[in-house]
């Protein structure tokens, strides 16, 4: 378990006046008869400490307490259940509640897909994200072959709108993640993505470039996008390996992105992401791609991770996409020799 961060000045102060209510009431004699300390204060106070730290359990506490003498009978079993996951640190899924899949990236996570019998599908719009996003929620999380849990604090809101929650680690996982609400055994023993050999860089170049001239791309600009490609201290987000089933060579993932050109006074940009992988006769070729273009406002991609979320031994890989004011996650499987967009769901934007 990772070690608890040390409470904030904030969360301390939320804590000293609720400990401090109760009293006030008492000490106060008729007067406070008369205009008694409000639990509904309470409540507030403690739903504002556990935003702060969601595991903190005298937070939860002192909300039980304040919700039953209110007698808010529903608030206060939903908060029970919730604090009795937090206790044990176990995740819930409730009677009915589809298999759920989100994107973390950083501290946030906003939803990705769905998981059923008939395979992996768009996130239901029908879902409310008041129901996930409670703070207290625990779930799983998958990056690079290892499942750790993180914890809601909370709805929060990214630009001019969002869907995105604010979660916090209950244990360690690092970097971006794939998040669920039910357990994904294969996920949790999927081979990590990894950065590809200059060898593979190779191949992928050439790819590129051959993909880029079928666009009608001028050369001088492909190029250009190719000696920025992949970037420095990008991680995996531009050019990623992802391990193939069994043993098989990996998967190429690139993401590249130009931008700055002039061409007949008009602004350049442009965007390839692709999928190459190995064929038996030796080289590597293109089984996913996806080119956009424009002057200023073109769709780019970025790795965000791979994991077997199905269960049928191949990962799939999820991007992040890029707008001008917006991005979303796609979740990409391989089907039949070549990629297919399972899954799209928006993240936010303006």
């Amino acid at each position: 378990m990772r070690k608890r961060a040390a409470a904030s000045p904030l969360f301390a102060a939320l804590l000293l006046a609720l400990s401090l209510a109760p009293q006030a009431a008492i000490a106060g004699g008729d007067a406070a008869a008369s205009q008694p300390v409000k639990t509904t204060e309470r409540i507030e106070l403690a739903r504002a400490a556990i935003a702060l730290d969601p595991m903190a359990p005298q937070a939860w506490e002192e909300l039980i307490d304040a919700l039953r003498r209110e007698q808010r009978g529903a608030e206060l079993a939903q908060a029970q259940k919730l604090y009795a996951h937090v206790r044990s640190q176990t995740v819930l899924r409730e009677a009915g509640e589809p298999h759920l899949l989100f994107a973390r990236q950083g501290e946030l996570i906003a939803p990705l897909a769905m998981l059923s019998k008939g395979g992996i599908s768009d996130f239901p719009s029908s879902e409310r994200e008041e129901r996930y996003y409670r703070p207290g929620r625990l779930y799983y999380a998958y990056a690079a072959g290892v499942q750790g849990k993180v914890v809601v604090s909370g709805k929060k809101e990214v630009g001019c709108s969002s869907n995105t929650a604010h979660i916090r680690e209950v244990t360690p996982i690092s970097g971006d993640a794939i998040v669920s609400n039910a357990a994904l055994p294969q996920a949790s023993v999927s081979q990590a993505a990894y950065l590809p050999d200059a060898a593979q860089d190779s191949q992928v170049r050439a790819l590129a470039g051959t993909l880029l001239r079928q666009h009608k791309v001028p050369a001088r600009y492909i190029d250009a996008a190719l000696k920025e490609w992949p970037g420095e201290n990008q991680g995996l987000q531009n050019f990623a390996a992802v391990p193939g089933a069994n043993g098989q060579a990996p998967a190429l993932v690139a993401n590249l992105m130009f931008e700055g050109g002039s061409d007949v006074n008009a602004d350049v940009s442009f965007a390839l992401s692709l999928i190459a992988e190995a064929q038996p006769a030796g080289g590597y070729a293109v089984t996913y791609s996806n080119f956009s273009e424009g002057e200023t406002s073109t769709s780019r991609y970025a790795f965000l991770g791979s994991a077997d979320l199905d269960g049928d031994g191949q990962q799939e890989i999820v991007l992040t996409g890029y707008g001008y004011e917006w991005w979303w996650y796609e979740v990409l499987r391989k089907s039949r020799g070549t990629w297919v967009r399972k899954a799209k769901a928006s993240g936010g934007g303006c």
